[in-house]
C-alpha cells in the first residue's frame, strides 16, 4: 500500500507495482498508449 501511495504522491518516481492486468487486445493497446503519455501531460 505504501508503494501505491508514494506513486500517487510522486508520479514521476521509479516505483513499479506488479499488476495482473487482463483485457482485450484493444484494451491492452490503449493501456500501452496511456503509459507512453508523460506524467502531467495530456493528449488526444
Amino acid at each position: 500500500m505504501a508503494k501505491a501511495v508514494a506513486l500517487i504522491e510522486e508520479p514521476r518516481s521509479a516505483v513499479t507495482l506488479p499488476l495482473d492486468v487482463r483485457g482485450t487486445d484493444f484494451q491492452e493497446r490503449v493501456w500501452r498508449a496511456l503509459q507512453a503519455v508523460p506524467a502531467g501531460s495530456t493528449t488526444t
